[in-house]
């Protein structure tokens, strides 16, 4: 028809090109020129806040040279872990260690497109928002392993904090922080090298940060060794550690691997058999060992703070270094055995300080209940337990330990007298239990050899502690620093002052040998002598400890009062009266010094104090005669050295001993000094020791120049170091 209009469209279009006449632009001109001006704004603005995003990610060198925080090690001198120290508990493996159904395992639960996206699975993610926001069914994940990959990473650099804000406008900024992440992720790297940063990034719970730390905290095992229930679980463990925990919800955890089992199955990587048989298989978990508690840790406690001194502590917690004390770990468990078994003995001389508590009759039947309950769970390894006294009788008590029923014979309690410091304790030991003991009392007992006999106990009120060191070279090869870390951390080896005491005659006799032409017969008077001290202005007159003197003309050898507390001769070997050249004993150089007395005075009686490492490393100083130099001189882990572990740096020494010559200890006195000592008897400081084992074999016998230690770790006492 001639009359019909052309469509809407060309119309549009002829309208936009017609010419306006002279002078006018065309229309789509005018048009064209504020739009192109918006879409430039528009891209100005999107790369703007693609710049805001981006600012602060992990740089892709990052991930390119992978150096993720990791575990710090401390390894005794016969090469025993013996602590850990970390921010994530990670151990980096290579991607060839890992076992293909650990990567099949994950794959199939978590991402079975990984291979053929982008980074971003789109239909993943309308899958996630449609159940979780349209049919309000369940909360499903649109994650791919790349994303999931890049929110661990961001979580190891920026803070856990930073990946868990979920709502608002926060949330969209995480997600698209994740997004661009996940972008330069595909774009700068392979599938496998992804996967690689994704299986020793995750978190998998349990203290567990990748796949090997996971084997090893679940299982006690190596990633390669695990079987398939294993790779199962740990498989299905990232999308929620805490959900799908073993330990707080195993019925979640075993639904969990049959999902993953199912998902293998179904992706034909197990046949039907392998499922059954893997499905069937009981979930078998390891709590996580407590190392720094359980092995040794004063030593432990004591070497992490000289690191942190050192090479501060950002650096011990995300390093990974490996630290090699000169701490031996059999030596340190028989100096732990032996420390608590002397700290028990001499609290029990003290005697006994009564009941923990007492108990109404009526609530016997509860409190039976709760402490059964508490022996089948914490307290099933104890060796010390706390028991109910039912009824008492002159040579025995009854008592109830939980189910079970036992007695507490008279021999076994000899020692709980009422404490009395006058008393001598192999004296006044009870003769019947009525005063002791009553029924409803609650005590602690120990199991001894006869079926139901319980020997009684109490927790010690006293602290010990023991430091020994090897006398050639002055590393520390054991150290305790009190009765129970638990309780106390405060080391008293290395951070308490005491007096010195006769430990401090090895010293003086070494000066006295070397200035003044002392030898070892040389007669010492043993008579009274006032001194005066220049410094407070005071006299002092010694005493020996008998409070009596031999008498004028009654001598002494020299080698003889190291063994008799004999300390006015003492004062005598330090010093002629009137000489004021004695050096300091242990320094290095002639530097003056006061006189002799009244370097005893300050000393030897206890005037001034000193650190059982220090006195220790003078002692040995003077009675070896080494030339070592420094000896310890910073921490239980001299001697030692330090090393990078995962992150290739070089190697570097720790307060190794020095070769400087010592100038005090000249040869004539090494040679001497010795004897002296060795010669003084079994009563004396260098006398013969044995140090043994609980089971009583000889462990060791040399001379005792320097403290030997053993510890209370026993035949069977495991548990915490310090008991």
């Amino acid at each position: 028809m001639p009359n019909e209009l052309p469509p809407l469209r060309s119309r549009i279009a002829e309208r936009l090109v017609a010419d306006r006449g002279p002078g006018k632009k065309k229309l789509w001109v005018l048009i064209a020129i504020p739009l192109g001006i918006l879409a430039g704004l528009a891209c100005l603005a999107v790369f703007g806040l693609y710049i805001w995003l981006a600012r602060g990610l992990p740089s892709i060198d990052w991930a390119r040279h992978y150096r993720p925080p990791i575990v710090t090690t401390i390894w005794s001198g016969d090469e025993q872990l013996i602590g850990e120290f970390y921010d994530e508990r990670r151990v980096v493996v290579p991607y060839d260690r890992i076992p293909k159904r650990l990567k099949q395992a994950v794959i199939a639960s978590e991402d079975k497109d990984f291979f053929e996206h982008g980074g971003v699975s789109f239909t993943g993610l309308m899958r996630g928002i449609y159940q979780t926001y349209v049919r309000h069914t369940r909360t499903v994940g649109g994650s791919t392993l790349s994303q999931q990959t890049a929110k661990a990473i961001m979580a190891s650099v920026e803070g856990e904090q930073s990946v868990r804000i979920r709502s608002g406008w926060p949330g969209v900024r995480r997600k698209a922080r994740e997004f661009i992440l996940t972008r330069r992720l595909e774009n700068n790297f392979d599938k496998e090298h992804i996967l690689w940063l994704y299986m020793n990034e995750v978190y998998f719970g349990h203290h567990s940060y990748g796949v090997q730390a996971a084997a090893e905290n679940y299982f006690r095992k190596n990633v390669w060794e695990l079987t398939l229930p294993e790779i199962a679980l740990i498989a299905g463990l990232p999308q929620a550690p805490s959900k799908y925990s073993p330990f707080a919800h195993p019925e979640r955890s075993r639904a969990r691997r049959m999902y993953v089992l199912r998902r293998m199955f179904e992706e034909g990587m197990i046949t039907a058999q392998e499922r059954k048989e893997a499905e069937a298989a009981p979930i078998q978990v390891y709590s996580v060992q407590d190392i720094f508690r359980e092995t040794a840790p004063y030593v432990t406690e004591h070497i992490r703070r000289d690191l942190v001194a050192r090479y501060g502590n950002d650096r011990l917690l995300d390093e990974g270094l490996k630290v090699y004390a000169t701490v031996d770990l059999e030596r340190e468990h028989d100096a732990v055995a032996a420390t608590i078994k002397g700290v028990i003995e001499a609290d029990k001389r003290q005697g006994f300080r009564g009941p923990l508590m007492q108990v109404k009759k009526k609530d016997w039947d509860d409190f039976i209940k709760k402490e059964q309950a508490f022996l089948e769970g914490e307290g099933k390894r104890d060796e010390v337990i706390a028991a109910l006294v039912t009824s008492v009788e002159k040579e025995s008590a009854k008592i109830r330990v939980g189910d079970q029923e036992g007695v507490i014979p008279l021999e076994q309690a000899a020692w709980a007298r009422k404490p009395n410091p006058e008393l001598n304790s192999e004296y006044t030991k009870i003769t019947t239990l009525r005063p002791v003991l009553s029924a409803g009392d609650v005590v602690l007992v120990r199991a001894t050899e006869g079926k139901g006999v319980w020997a009684l106990e109490q927790d010690p009120k006293l602290q010990g502690a023991l430091i020994s060191t090897d006398p050639n070279s002055g590393y520390v090869v054991a150290m305790i620093g009190g009765y129970d870390f638990e309780k106390s951390e405060f080391n008293r080896a290395f951070q308490a002052c005491r007096q010195p005491g006769s430990a401090f005659k090895p010293v003086i006799y070494s000066a006295a040998i070397e200035q003044q032409g002392f030898t070892a017969s040389t007669i010492l008077l043993d008579a009274p002598i006032v001194a005066d001290d220049d410094s407070t202005g005071r006299r002092w007159k010694p005493q020996n400890y008998e409070e009596e003197f031999k008498g004028d003309g009654a001598g002494l050898l020299l080698r003889l009062p190291i063994r008799a507390d004999r300390c006015v001769r003492d004062v005598r070997a330090s010093g002629k009266e009137g000489e004021d050249d004695l050096p300091a004993p242990g320094a290095r150089s002639r530097r003056p010094h006061p006189r002799g007395s009244q370097l005893v005075l300050r000393s030897v009686d206890g005037a001034r104090r000193s650190r059982r490492r220090r006195l220790l490393e003078a002692v040995r100083r003077a009675g070896a005669g080494d030339d070592a130099g420094d000896g310890v001189p910073h921490a239980a882990a001299d001697g030692g050295s330090v090393q990078t572990a995962g992150h290739g740096r070089a190697r570097r020494g720790v307060g190794k001993a020095g070769g400087r010559k010592d100038r005090y200890h000249q040869r004539p006195v090494r040679r001497l000094v010795p004897r002296v000592h060795a010669r003084s008897g079994d009563g004396g400081l260098g006398g013969l020791r044995h140090l043994r084992k609980p089971d009583g074999q000889v462990r060791d016998r040399r001379p005792l120049r320097a403290p030997h230690l053993a510890r209370l770790h026993a035949e069977g006492a495991q548990g915490h170091a310090a008991g």
